[in-house]
């Protein structure tokens, strides 16, 4: 299984507080975490099990942790919709004209696989048999080349599109919480 290592997505936000009291506002709005950022399996709202984050109890809409630099800190998940994608945030808090500028990555848990591996020993079986079948039937070799493809790229592409929909959230979340702006550019 294939680290999803490439994913990564950068966010650059301004703020009309000083870095002092952005830091506070934040550590109202974050349930501590002591330890690092681990993975459970969870149910998810389709019934499937999923890797998630695993947040503390707790009625705060982040988890993390707040230093005098920055913070590192992810979405407290809701029941329908957990996503083994769902982003770490780190960030960097400094003093900017009229406030400050927040600078962060956004990555999910080093943890996290795409099963891609998995999903390109289908594609290689569904070549293979379409190849042996195809010679005898060229209509069946064409749609089990079709289904090779979408099985070789399904991984992939479903967890590019569930991080950027995750980082979308998780952005409008900070943003509404902290009352951020988007840097322009």
């Amino acid at each position: 299984m294939a680290p999803a290592t490439s994913l990564e997505a950068q966010a650059v936000w301004t703020s009309p507080h000083r870095p002092e009291a952005l830091l506070a506002r934040l550590r109202d709005q974050v349930e501590p975490l002591d330890e690092g950022f681990t993975l459970m399996h969870r149910l998810s709202g389709g019934g499937i099990v999923v890797r998630s984050l695993r947040a503390p109890p707790t009625r705060r809409p982040f988890f993390g942790k707040v230093d005098p630099a920055g913070f590192r800190l992810a979405v407290v998940p809701e029941l329908g919709n957990i996503s083994p994608f769902q982003p770490i945030v780190r960030a960097r808090i400094e003093p900017a004209p009229g406030g400050s500028r927040v600078t962060a990555t956004l990555r999910p848990h080093p943890d996290v696989r795409t099963h891609a591996l998995l999903f390109l020993g289908l594609a290689a079986v569904l070549i293979i048999s379409s190849m042996v079948k195809g010679l005898s039937d060229p209509t069946f070799a064409l749609v089990g080349y079709a289904f090779a493809g979408v099985a070789a790229a399904f991984p992939t592409v479903r967890a590019r599109w569930s991080f950027a929909r995750a980082c979308a959230d998780t952005r409008a979340r900070l943003e509404a919480a902290l009352g951020l702006q988007p840097q322009a550019g």
